[in-house]
């Protein structure tokens, strides 16, 4: 049985500027037996040709031709029809576009083998991992590419999201994030038309387990060690009781279970300030930043969109949940360039490159002007540097992305 394949021309011209669209706006693939059908959705006519061979694919009923406004005509592809690919060429408006025309033997929908890499271990929950780029090779289609527990973009551009069409040659990127919990593992898992490939994320047994460790800066041997040192060490300003200080595995706690914290009294027992003697603690991304996406439509008038991250709010560090007040942020950041990509973003605040306790919020703007079409992507780097140990920094990369449509 034959299949129709369509293409759908569509001409709206309002006040002196022309819309010209025609989808699917780039390849379509067809099998021998197959039926064209283009319909002009358009209120004036519109002309369609082809590059050669022409007679050797539609036999007689050639696809040059005039379509009349709110007309469509059927094209059947012979059975003999030469394989290969041909452009076909839509104009009217004073405007052209050009879609490519594959003739297969058959259709193939099952791309080649592809690796999303190893199983990745000893991650800190919800942090943003980079998987391997995927070339997508082997069919003659398009297809969908579905991610579970991950996301998809194309190389050229476009969002992150969970399903794109591809077809051979489409690069795309792809990245997961880590168990929202310590001690779990997530199995992200990427299929692509016939074939599919997964990866294993497992988070560290513990918030004990990894991170940067500096000592609390009252060494072995010194003076008396005071009560407001710990609070300012372990948790900025408050609590004010030492009981809070405590070693244990609860939710909460400020005192990592690691080698150097061994005198610190657990759940029960006496705690002195003396067992704090040589204890210490450790900077990491307890959260991770997330990355963000904004989006507008510029046919009404110019847009700008901003996109704001908060220390504490948006991403965590440990260990403690007050580690944040005891560091200086610094943002490095990247605008990627090329396959129709925009750049000259705004960041803020204007220090953000500076190591500072204020850069606790960080923002990036993008604008674009009446029926203007941009996209903006890029990746920003937080370093947050202990204020007690200028050498002891965590860092932590994540992306953002504008992407502004016009007529």
């Amino acid at each position: 049985m034959s299949t129709v394949r369509e293409f759908t021309v569509n001409i709206i011209t309002e006040s002196g500027f022309t819309n010209f669209s025609v989808s699917p706006s780039a390849r379509v693939t067809f099998v021998r037996g197959d039926i064209i059908r283009i319909s002009n959705d358009s209120f004036s006519s519109v002309s369609v040709s082809v590059g050669s061979f022409d007679s050797q694919r539609y036999g007689s009923g050639t696809l040059n031709m005039t379509i009349a406004a709110g007309a469509a005509i059927q094209r059947g592809i012979i059975s003999t029809a030469t394989l290969g690919d041909t452009a076909l060429t839509v104009s009217g408006g004073g405007q052209s576009r050009t879609i490519l025309l594959s003739i297969v033997a058959s259709l193939d929908s099952t791309p080649a083998s592809f690796s999303l890499g190893g199983p990745q271990t000893g991650l800190n929950p919800n942090v943003e991992v980079f998987l391997p780029n995927i070339t997508i090779t082997g069919i003659n289609t398009s297809v969908t590419a579905t991610g579970t527990n991950l996301l998809l973009r194309r190389s050229n551009g476009g969002g992150w999201t969970t399903n794109l069409t591809v077809v051979e040659g489409t690069v795309l990127l792809v990245k997961a994030t880590s168990p929202a919990n310590y001690n779990q593992t997530v199995r992200s898992t990427l299929t692509v038309g016939g074939t599919t490939a997964f990866v294993d994320l497992s988070t560290k047994l513990s918030a004990e387990t990894g991170g940067t460790f500096f000592p609390f800066p009252v060494p072995l041997g010194s003076a008396p060690i005071s009560l407001s040192q710990i609070i300012s060490f372990y948790a900025g300003t408050t609590p004010r009781n030492l009981n809070a200080f405590r070693k244990t595995n609860l939710a909460g706690s400020l005192i990592p279970n690691i080698t150097q914290n061994a005198n610190i009294a657990g759940a029960t027992g006496n705690i002195s300030l003396s067992q704090f003697r040589g204890s210490g603690t450790t900077l990491f991304f307890a959260q991770a930043p997330i990355s963000k996406n904004e989006s507008a439509i510029t046919t009404g008038g110019a847009q700008s969109r901003t996109l704001t991250w908060i220390a504490g709010t948006d991403f965590q560090l440990g260990f403690g949940p007050r580690m944040s007040t005891n560091v200086n942020y610094r943002y490095v950041v990247t605008q990627d360039s090329g396959g129709g990509l925009s750049t000259g973003i705004s960041i803020f605040p204007a220090n953000h490159a500076t190591y500072s306790q204020n850069n606790n919020t960080f923002s990036v703007q993008a604008s674009a002007a009446f029926n203007q079409e941009r996209i903006f992507q890029g990746s920003v780097t937080v370093f947050a540097q202990s204020r007690f140990d200028a050498s002891i920094i965590a860092s932590s990369t994540f992306s953002y992305g504008f992407v502004f449509t016009g007529p």
